[in-house]
């Protein structure tokens, strides 16, 4: 019985040790799991709950904030000169003509762009059942919600879950990548690409095994970015990635990339296109596209000629109203990320980076990255004279999430610099705001002519106070100290005033800015068989809004008089839209009376159609 006893004790003392074993092993690796975290430096426990969130709720959220922001009344509005017009109808001859391969605009080839976005924007319009606003748009809403998705994921492996989260929040509400997601035109898509290629090669950089297959997936995203712009597609990454390693020191890790491969795939996804457009088009097809558009327009620019530094002030402007934070984040960047600061590896935030010093390793890392890749795209486009807001917009995922990563940190950190100067920026922010909304309303009630009565004066005033009470209640926040809160706000504020401006006051300026209600006068008077042209510069609302192709009367042409003439002394009637200060010079270049037979006011310009008919 003893021999019995003892053995009883002796198995108890064992389990017992057994079970404090597996206790204090388990408290172990949920330590170590702990330390893997990255470091959100927000206060537990509003970081730690979007932290160890899955991660498909989050995407979950983000998509939900997407649709009010970039499906809501996305038809409403109508196409607005320049580009919207003439893409349309480029869509519309595709579908019309069947021909997918050689674009036309106006019954000629149409060589500007590469054709992805157009059979996009096809494939909307042929599910849909013909090409309208909505369909036209689609293309460049559904590539704004991928590229907030990226972005949460590239935060996430760069920083944690909570700045990915963020960062999603600030790139979908800044003001031009939300005007872009709802415009139908090539560059949110491009955007997408281009965060696309970049996203896989982070992903790749910092992964152990799969790194060649994320990098091959790099590649086939600049094949299909430059299916939707041209070269600009795989020069801008390249272009970050060059910057990036000769940052850290070590260039000779380019080869990493596969050039060999990669060129490989971009012909692949690039050529087959490109000789059907040189065979069907011919030469002069080929060297507009090839030379004109992408040669000439960087390095000598013909037209949207600006200063070196505009791209500054239009990041400034069109990056609101989180452009403020971005100096913060630019000089954090480049504190944390020294020129040269080493060759060892990078260690994706995770469970293997458990170690504080190779995690910090990674956070410094990512800085360097995001600070390549916004001052390699800024220089790069600075370079050109030829200058366009929009085409900076594939730097501001870059931008949002440093950005984000600053808001988050600030809110972790109060006593730091860097909270003070954010507190100052929110601040000077909400202020902003509140003096906006007072403008906006005394702008208005002196200033009727310029709106009419297509904006209701109660909807102005209602909007400016919703906003001000907004940015009120954020000012009282950050004065409590009660930052997490603040940044919840703020984040609200520009959420509500970018649904509020998009999807519910601009379609209603569609009555002084757009070509569709003359269109819609002319189409009424006219027969099938008459004869339409536009005096002047062409004009591509005036062929997308009649259905009908256009005699392009140009006024700086030598010969213009005698096509004037020549069109107005034709058998059948004929219809010209122009200036309303141009009729008489079209007249005496007619030789006869003409009839206006439509006038009404587009944009700032009072127009009149002619006709050689009473």
């Amino acid at each position: 019985m003893r021999a019995i006893g003892r053995a009883t004790s002796a198995g108890m003392i064992r389990r017992r040790t057994a079970s404090r074993s597996l206790s204090n092993r388990s408290s172990i690796q949920r330590a170590c799991m702990a330390s893997s975290q990255p470091d959100t430096g927000m206060p537990r426990p509003y970081g730690e709950r979007l932290e160890v969130c899955h991660a498909g709720w989050l995407v979950g959220a983000l998509l939900l904030m997407c649709i009010p922001l970039f499906f809501g009344n996305l038809g409403a509005r109508d196409l607005w000169t320049p580009d919207e017009p003439k893409y349309g109808q480029v869509v519309r001859e595709m579908l019309d003509g069947g021909n997918w391969l050689l674009l036309q605009f106006n019954g000629q080839p149409y060589p500007d762009k590469p054709p992805l976005f157009f059979w996009a924007a096809a494939v909307c319009a042929a599910v849909a059942g013909g090409v309208s606003e909505l369909t036209m748009r689609m293309p460049s809403a559904v590539s704004a919600c991928l590229a907030i998705i990226t972005v949460f994921f590239l935060g996430r492996r760069l920083f944690g879950q909570l700045t990915g989260f963020v960062a999603g929040i600030v790139l979908a509400t800044s003001l031009k990548f939300a005007w872009q997601g709802r415009y139908g035109e090539t560059d949110a898509m491009l955007a997408f690409f281009v965060l696309a290629a970049l996203t896989a090669f982070w992903f790749g950089h910092t992964a152990r095994e799969s790194g060649p297959r994320w990098r091959l997936l790099a590649w086939a995203f600049m094949g299909l970015g430059t299916m939707t712009k041209g070269p600009v597609a795989f020069l801008l990454p390249l272009a970050t990635l060059v910057l990036f390693f000769a940052w850290r020191g070590e260039l000779r890790r380019l080869r990493e990339m596969r050039f060999g491969v990669g060129f490989g795939i971009l012909v692949l996804l690039t050529l087959p296109w490109l000789l059907t457009v040189m065979k069907k088009g011919g030469s002069g097809v080929s060297e507009q596209m090839l030379w004109h558009h992408i040669i000439v327009r960087f390095f000598s620019g013909f037209n949207h000629l600006r200063p070196p530094y505009h791209y500054v002030v239009r990041f400034f402007e069109e990056f609101a109203p989180w452009s403020v934070f971005a100096p913060t984040a630019i000089a954090v960047a480049f504190l944390r990320a020294p020129r040269g600061f080493g060759k060892q590896p990078a260690m994706a935030p995770g469970p293997e980076a458990a170690d504080p010093a190779r995690r910090d390793w990674a956070l410094r890392e990512g800085w360097a990255f995001l600070l390549a890749w916004f001052l390699a795209m800024l220089v790069f486009f600075s370079l050109s004279p030829t200058k366009q807001g929009v085409y900076i917009l594939p730097l501001y995922p870059s931008a949002a999430v440093m950005v984000a990563r600053v808001l988050v940190e600030s809110i972790g950190k109060p006593q730091g610099w860097e909270s003070k100067t954010v507190r100052v920026a929110s601040v000077i922010l909400f202020a902003g705001v509140v003096l906006a909304s007072v403008a906006a309303v005394v702008g208005y009630a002196y200033a009727p002519a310029v709106v009419g009565e297509t904006v209701s004066r109660n909807v102005v005033a209602g909007f400016a106070a919703c906003l001000s009470l907004v940015a009120l209640a954020g000012v009282v926040l950050l004065s409590r100290r009660a930052a997490a809160y603040a940044l919840t706000t703020f984040a609200l504020l520009a959420y509500v005033a970018q649904v509020g401006l998009h999807a519910g006051l601009l379609h209603r300026l569609d009555a002084i800015k757009s070509a569709k209600p003359l269109c819609q006068k002319t189409l009424a008077v006219m027969k099938p068989e008459d004869g339409w042209a536009i005096y002047g510069m062409m004009k591509p609302a005036y062929v997308f809004y009649t259905g009908r192709t256009a005699l392009v009367l140009h006024d700086k042409d030598p010969e213009v008089r005698t096509k004037v003439r020549a069109f107005f002394s034709s058998d059948r009637r004929v219809f010209c839209v122009m200036k309303r200060s141009e009729l008489q010079e079209v007249q005496d270049a007619a030789g006869r009376p003409l009839t206006v037979a439509v006038k009404h006011t587009v944009g700032k310009h009072s127009m009149v159609v002619a006709s050689n008919s009473p």
